[in-house]
């Protein structure tokens, strides 16, 4: 190989990472377009299945919120506002007679204590 074939390749070389560095950037930019690109039509491309699971997904609450709304509202029928109404309605007088009850046995047990002998102090029946 003579001196002139060398220099041909070394210019050579030199020329080719020249045009590399120079292409370099665009080349980078370009991929990094093409990788976003990608995923984006990844994304796209799966975007029907989640719509149609979304859609579903509303249906389904939409039906559970009018199964609770028709069991909270009022409507005079059989529901859980109706029941617990007429739960209320035996509960409300049972809890007046207990009140009479517990009066009435503190209101017993201070005149038993009051007829001790040696009683000081009058009975002072426990909370509960």
């Amino acid at each position: 190989m003579s001196l002139l074939d060398v220099l041909i390749v070394v210019v050579g070389v030199v020329a080719v990472l020249v045009a590399v560095k120079k292409v370099w950037p665009a080349l980078k930019h370009a991929a990094v377009t093409i990788t976003r690109m990608s995923l984006m039509l990844d994304s796209v491309s799966g975007l029907p299945e989640f719509i149609a699971s979304t859609d579903e997904f509303k249906r389904q609450t939409a039906e559970s919120i009018e199964v609770l709304r028709h069991q909270v509202e009022n409507d005079h029928k059989t529901n859980l506002r109706d029941e617990l109404t007429r739960v209320l309605e035996v509960v409300e007088p049972l809890e007046r007679k207990v009140d009479q009850l517990i009066t009435s046995d503190v209101a017993q047990w201070r005149e038993i204590s009051d007829t001790r002998p040696g009683s000081r102090e009058p009975f002072q029946p426990k909370e509960s």
